[in-house]
């Protein structure tokens, strides 16, 4: 649909233009704290809401109201009212839910007194993960595994000089791997370019699974990676 921009609603379709009216989940805060992270979501919701009032009036304007466009109120933080809110299991995403709950709580809390219902009490759920759940089961084995391997290792880990950083710990070998033979090589101390002269020469078909983003911390590290390690050792 192409517009026949007036002086009236230049500075409105500019505001569109420079700001995609659609609600995204890339949104990108100034630091990693909790409480940015969380005015962050609340204020991007709020934006969106004035663009979308902005393009109503933008086509009302210059088409009439011949349009379906859906009020700014449809993203309202008072539509959350009984919703459930979802994080993964660590501490900095818990309390971000957290926060985020509470900013609901004071929206939906608005609305409700404004309706004149303001003995009624919000109710907005918090719920762990599914999918990061299991991971806190797995690290639970990992741990329980590099302890006894500390066990029955433990007269050769004691001959190891502590700067080559050797560890029982699946999450620093996997990180190990990754930096040895990753193709793209995203290491300098590691022998990516090497390995791939090694493998097209021996094994020239040979399908190789990279152990994917071994980098910082990431509670499925183990569980994801451990698949690629044992299909690339065959």
């Amino acid at each position: 649909m192409y517009y026949n921009v007036t002086s009236h609603t230049h500075q409105l379709l500019n505001s569109l233009f420079y700001r995609p009216l659609l609600l995204s989940s890339c949104i990108f805060p100034e630091d990693e704290r909790s409480e940015t992270v969380c005015k962050s979501i609340i204020d991007t919701i709020k934006e969106k809401a004035l663009l979308l009032d902005g393009w109503r009036l933008i086509h009302e304007t210059d088409f009439g109201a011949t349009h379906d466009i859906p009020e700014g109120t449809s993203m309202s933080l008072a539509k959350l009212d009984g919703a459930v809110v979802n994080s993964d299991t660590c501490h900095a995403a818990r309390l971000t839910t957290t926060k985020i709950i509470d900013e609901i709580k004071c929206v939906v809390q608005e609305k409700l007194m404004m309706d004149g219902q303001q003995d009624i009490d919000p109710i907005v759920l918090q719920q762990d993960c599914h999918h990061h759940l299991r991971n806190v089961w797995i690290g639970a084995i990992t741990k329980r595994l590099s302890k006894y391997l500390n066990e029955i290792l433990a007269f050769d880990l004691n001959v190891i000089d502590f700067r080559y950083r050797v560890t029982t710990m699946f999450d620093g070998i996997l990180r190990a791997v990754d930096k040895e033979f990753s193709l793209p090589a995203n290491y300098p101390k590691g022998h990516g370019d090497m390995f791939k002269f090694w493998l097209k020469k021996n094994h020239e078909n040979a399908l190789l699974v990279p152990v994917e983003r071994a980098s910082g911390s990431r509670q499925d590290l183990a569980c994801e990676g451990a698949g690629a390690v044992y299909w690339n050792s065959r």
